[in-house]
């Protein structure tokens, strides 16, 4: 069978690592090998996408239980071809030292993971405790044999490691930037709770929504404000791996937050979605302020709503495990 990965993302790289981690002891011992301090225990826990409201996001966290007893965190950044969010490695650290502060682990470790051509030759880890290339991660697959479940891990592998090479990069939009700057600023201003992941870096013209991940929500599940170019803009409850499961949503989650929500599939995701008054990125927020302002009213409703609603949501992200 042809497959065709030519174009892959982080989530698709950190899919591959997260499934080689949890179904491949062998690549958990040979990544704790690559590493200073990893020596003696085994991996115990790993979680993708991890959420601290005051540092941001780790792409992958894993926890290392030393032969002793001690924990060690190790929090994962991957990157194909993205330039690097301000203060992204200090922002690592700080969640780490939290963590250790909180007693959920005795010590914690960076690493950078990304292709060869990302890293430089250099022997600069970008700020990172460590790092590690897709190429020697490829090594390792490639050495396995031809077994057919490493196959498509190895395309992914491979696809990324050419659209380093080309050089794509995404050019910064000053009108975007500056418009979803000033919305952040509004967000903060009116509705602080919703916890709006955007840390004010640049952003290109394809840059049309805003995500939002509130503290209490479950970690499948995050808020949106979109605003297509082509199309209409609207916000939204994205529930992962839901797509599917409409029926019994719509009878978990009963009533919804007014006649002008639906329940819609979006990709392998379901969402609770509204359409709302356009809104374009390309022009200045000023412009278009009360649009602005009620659309992050209607999040707000959206969100206390899903608040009321936390364990049907949790239950409904159950059935999609199973």
């Amino acid at each position: 069978m042809k497959i065709d990965c030519s174009a892959p993302c982080e989530r698709d790289l950190d899919l591959v690592l997260m499934d080689l981690l949890a179904g491949w002891e062998g690549f958990g011992r040979w990544l704790a090998s690559q590493l200073d301090g990893f020596e003696n225990g085994c991996w115990q826990s790993l979680a993708h996408s991890v959420v601290v409201a005051s540092s941001g996001e780790s792409d992958l966290e894993l926890s290392w239980q030393q032969t002793q007893g001690s924990i060690e965190r190790l929090l994962i950044e991957n990157k194909i071809d993205a330039s690097f969010m301000p203060r992204q490695a200090e922002r690592y650290r700080e969640r780490g030292q939290g963590y250790v502060d909180r007693g959920s682990c005795d010590r914690f470790r960076t690493l950078l993971v990304a292709p060869q051509a990302y890293l430089g030759e250099a022997p600069d880890c970008h700020g990172f405790d460590h790092t590690l290339s897709y190429e020697a991660v490829l090594g390792w697959v490639e050495r396995q044999g031809a077994a057919p479940e490493l196959r498509l891990k190895q395309e992914l592998l491979l696809a990324a490691i050419d659209k380093r090479r080309r050089g794509y990069q995404p050019l910064a939009d000053p009108e975007v930037t500056q418009f979803w700057r000033e919305c952040t600023a509004l967000t903060a201003l009116l509705h602080p709770q919703l916890c709006l992941r955007y840390d004010g870096s640049e952003r290109p013209r394809q840059a049309d929504a805003l995500e939002f991940r509130p503290s209490s929500f479950p970690s499948r599940t995050v808020l949106w404000l979109r605003a297509p170019s082509a199309g209409t803009s609207y916000v939204q409850l994205l529930i992962a791996g839901a797509a599917e499961r409409i029926t019994e949503a719509a009878a978990l989650l009963g009533e919804l937050p007014s006649e002008h929500f639906k329940l819609v599939a979006a990709g392998k995701s379901l969402a609770v979605r509204m359409d709302i008054e356009p809104i374009s990125v390309c022009l200045p927020l000023a412009d278009q302020r009360n649009a602005v302002v009620a659309a992050l009213e209607s999040l707000e409703h959206l969100h206390g709503w899903a608040l009321k609603r936390l364990d049907a949501l949790e239950a409904l992200l159950r059935q999609t495990s199973t």
